[in-house]
């Protein structure tokens, strides 16, 4: 990957302007993963301001195989202890499926009509529901303390979705963020990414719990000590 590339790349998932990002990436050699774990783990650059539009704190990167990891610095210190959500979590373990995000543009009437006639389903026809759907590659299937699990044992970050299908914002961020190939590459290789809707009963739980109130919301979990590391709301541009 080229430098100019490599600026693209950071500047997606950090939200920095040009000259903050040449700043993290000449002071790691260039080194993505290196560039977006300093921005992440800096004081200065989590300190800011991260409610849309000013989310510019994108998706840190941290290194997360070093044999002894540094502390993560937690804006919410609540963690995922509620007797309900682990709850929720058994019920969710026992069945395997994991949460199922509502789409809110299917057309179940055609997808019936389709069905009685022998037609091909819905979901290989381009349309709204295929344009707005979630990031089924991308997205851990599991409860939330699955993916917490699976994100301790595999060294990464746990980032996680709340959408609400009433807010359009979370439509975009399944549209243009989410399908994002630059991003993909970036999330797939060092984070477990987990989304559900807020109407889901771990949704719920887990908006309660790191209070997320703003939707939708991403917020980035370390597993280890279950606290939020950062926190964005609404749609997030991933060439910002």
């Amino acid at each position: 990957m080229d430098r100019q590339s490599i600026l693209s790349s950071f500047e997606a998932v950090s939200g920095a302007d040009e000259p903050q990002a040449l700043t993290y990436l000449e002071a790691t050699d260039w080194s993505l993963e290196a560039a977006i774990d300093l921005f992440l783990s800096d004081p200065q650059s989590t300190e800011k301001p991260v409610l849309y539009p000013q989310a510019a704190e994108g998706l840190g990167v941290p290194n997360l195989m070093d044999e002894v990891r540094p502390a993560i610095p937690a804006r919410v210190d609540r963690l995922y202890d509620d007797p309900l959500l682990a709850q929720a979590a058994s019920r969710s373990r026992r069945s395997r499926a994991g949460p199922q995000p509502v789409d809110a543009f299917r057309d179940y009437q055609v997808e019936a009509q389709m069905s009685t006639l022998g037609g091909a389903p819905a979901s290989s026809q381009q349309g709204l529901a295929g344009l707005f759907a979630p990031p089924h590659k991308l997205m851990f299937k599991g409860s939330f303390q699955e993916a917490l699990e699976s994100a301790e044992t595999a060294r990464q970050w746990l980032l996680i979705n709340i959408q609400d299908n009433n807010e359009f914002a979370s439509h975009r961020l399944n549209r243009d963020t989410w399908s994002d190939d630059n991003l993909q590459s970036v999330l797939s290789g060092s984070f477990v990414f987990w989304q559900v809707q807020r109407d889901a009963q771990e949704g719920e739980h887990v908006c309660q719990s790191y209070k997320l109130y703003e939707l939708p919301a991403i917020a980035v979990i370390d597993p280890v000590t279950r606290a939020c590391a950062s926190q964005w709301n609404g749609y997030i541009d991933p060439h910002r």
